[in-house]
């Protein structure tokens, strides 16, 4: 369940395919409903399968007075308001021009990609799950933006087989296990100015912070912690790394 900014979107896991939800209809409040079918035992919430039932097929979300349309089942931080604050830093720390050239990695629907998008000359967005580039490629369609060139697929992959990408700038965010060698190699080869990492672990953040300054030459400016999950020990982080070259 997710608020929109209009009432709350429902997914309902199920383990097989079900035709009607009369429950449903009668809550108050609700703007659209997809059915997420699992017919498996894995530790992933949701299923593969996203069979819509009703109202809205899109989740809106609203950042800096923008409104964003997504597949209700992308991966979107929970506490808006404190992500918007994540964003605004990771900005600032980014230090955007209209001649830099950023890489967004792990961009999911890519709200940070489109937010920095009119600031800078070009955005390179990686991103692994389909839908996700979906949801960004239709969002840049509707709002005019030309400059974002999305790729779907594993980073490292993507940057290995497209050494024509070139960047000076990057903001990458990827889940709890971090970034692989090869990936921080990848990124090390542009020699960009600056990288932007966010990250909701910090021992992996810690890690790769030390590959970067190791391997690439590059020193650690600051560190801005963020509670996105009050009351409980998770904290997001926000590193921001200068080539010393």
């Amino acid at each position: 369940m997710r608020k929109d900014t209009e009432g709350v979107y429902i997914i309902i896991i199920t383990d097989k395919l079900l035709k009607e939800f009369p429950v449903v209809e009668e809550l108050k409040n609700i703007i659209g409903v997809y059915q997420s079918v699992k017919e498996n035992k894995s530790n992933k919430i949701m299923g593969d399968q996203f069979i819509y039932y009703m109202g809205e097929k899109y989740l809106r979300v609203k950042y800096f007075n923008d409104i964003f349309e997504v597949y209700p089942w992308s991966f979107l931080q929970v506490n808006d308001e404190m992500a918007e604050k994540l964003y605004e830093k990771a900005m600032e720390y980014i230090e955007p021009d209209k001649n830099s050239v950023v890489l967004d990695g792990y961009s999911g629907v890519g709200i940070l990609s489109m937010i920095i998008a009119k600031r800078v000359k070009r955005v390179y967005a990686v991103e692994y799950e389909p839908m996700s580039v979906v949801s960004l490629g239709m969002n840049m369609q509707k709002k005019g933006i030309e400059n974002i060139r999305p790729y779907q697929g594993d980073i490292e992959e993507v940057l290995a087989k497209n050494r024509k990408i070139k960047f000076n700038r990057v903001i990458i965010d990827p889940p709890k296990k971090g970034l692989t060698e090869g990936v921080i190699r990848e990124i090390i080869r542009r020699r960009p100015e600056r990288i932007v990492y966010i990250s909701c672990n910090p021992q992996t953040l810690v890690r790769d912070l030390d590959r970067f300054i190791s391997i690439g030459n590059y020193k650690c400016r600051a560190i801005q912690p963020f509670d996105m999950f009050p009351q409980t020990f998770h904290l997001e982080n926000i590193a921001v790394l200068e080539s010393k070259r």
